[in-house]
């Protein structure tokens, strides 16, 4: 479509595959349509995800283990900072904080 991601290099689709290993590494590949491997680098990976917003640490899109224990186990502090994650409202203050940092400093600059 419009927004392809070089289709060129990848077709229509793009399959991301990771590998976890049990000595604890792990590792990406990047598939194009055709199944064949494209890349290698998590570099690669992240530029997609950015390139197309995905949150894969939002604990609303991909519940892990430790999110799921905090939310049926936790107290309200910890059920609220997991709110706070899956709203992107902790990503945003830490952004708007960098962003008044930056504020003040140029301040001062002038």
């Amino acid at each position: 479509g419009v927004d392809a991601y070089h289709p060129e290099k990848y077709g229509n689709t793009i399959t991301v595959e990771r590998t976890i290993r049990r000595n604890g590494g792990s590792g990406y590949r990047l598939l194009s349509q055709k199944r064949t491997c494209v890349s290698t680098k998590k570099m690669d990976v992240d530029e997609i995800r950015d390139r197309f917003n995905l949150f894969v640490e939002n604990p609303c899109c991909i519940l892990d283990q430790e999110n799921a224990k905090a939310f049926l186990k936790g107290n309200a502090s910890q059920k609220y900072n997991l709110f706070l994650k899956a709203t992107e409202l902790e990503k945003m203050m830490t952004n708007l904080h960098a962003e008044k940092v930056v504020r003040k400093r140029n301040e001062v600059e002038l």
